[in-house]
Order: structure tokens, then C-alpha cells, then sequence
């Protein structure tokens, strides 16, 4: 008799502790908190977006004073940028760079007043360039006649 007394104070205790909610089987159940764990881990990181106006438009001594600080996990020490960090030893870890829809090595020429606004991809975002958008891409926009 105290054998299934036990048993049965056993059985209470874990049906008591369960976690799993009416209507839901416990694989349902495990399913759902996967689900909600997955959804915190894979949100994308957002990318920067920095928009210029003229009114608000400070004094820059060069676009790399106009990026620095204004969007997280961007690095930027003197002419140097980096995004996400330090990726690798050997090779470069500079972002590309794409003004006005095209693809150049530098920016170092592009005076600050011109900028309509600047993108920094991360990422997924960065993934549709390849390979070259590995460490990153910044996508700047400059003003035209119209703007």
C-alpha cells in the first residue's frame, strides 16, 4: 500500500510542475518556445541610416567625421572605417563603399557638403554584394541638382 501511495505522490508532484499549458502536447509546447527563442536569435541587426538635412547639417572637417559615432558598431579612427569589428588578420577589413550606386576603393574626396545620406549595411542586408560586402558596406548618397 505505501508502494503505490509513492507512486502516487510522485505522480501528483510531476503532473503538478509540468509546464505544459491545456490544449497544447508538450512537443507543441517545446515547439513554441523554440520558436520564440529562434525569433530573438535571428532578428536581423538593423543597419544605419544616417540622413542629412540642411538646416541641422554641422560643420565636418571630412565624411569620415560625418560617419564617426553615428551609428553603432561602426568604427571609424582617422581614415580607416570598420564595421562589426576586427574580421581578420592578413586581409583588409575596410567595407566597400558604394557612391551613388557605384562601386570606388576610397572616399577620402568626397566632401561632406554633398551628402544627401548615408547607408551602412550589415549582415544579411550586406550579403546581396558577395564576397565584397563580407566586412560590411557603406552606401553613400550625394545631392543632385534636384535636391
Amino acid at each position: 500500500m505505501d508502494y503505490l501511495r509513492s507512486i502516487f505522490l510522485v505522480t501528483f508532484f510531476l503532473v503538478s510542475c509540468s509546464t505544459v499549458k491545456p490544449g497544447l502536447s508538450g512537443k507543441e509546447e517545446k515547439t513554441s518556445e523554440e520558436n520564440k527563442a529562434d525569433s530573438r536569435r535571428n532578428t536581423p541587426e538593423k543597419s544605419g541610416v544616417i540622413n542629412i538635412r540642411d538646416s541641422s547639417v554641422p560643420v565636418y572637417q571630412d565624411i569620415y567625421d560625418m560617419i564617426r559615432g553615428r551609428v553603432a558598431g561602426v568604427e571609424v579612427s582617422g581614415k580607416s572605417i570598420k564595421i562589426r569589428g576586427t574580421n581578420s588578420l592578413n586581409i583588409s577589413t575596410e567595407p566597400l563603399f558604394i557612391v551613388d550606386g557605384i562601386m570606388v576603393r576610397e572616399i577620402d574626396d568626397i566632401a561632406p557638403e554633398t551628402v544627401k545620406s548615408i547607408e551602412v549595411l550589415k549582415r544579411q542586408d550586406a550579403s546581396a554584394y558577395g564576397i565584397r560586402g563580407s566586412n560590411g558596406v557603406i552606401v553613400i548618397t550625394r545631392k543632385t541638382g534636384k535636391d
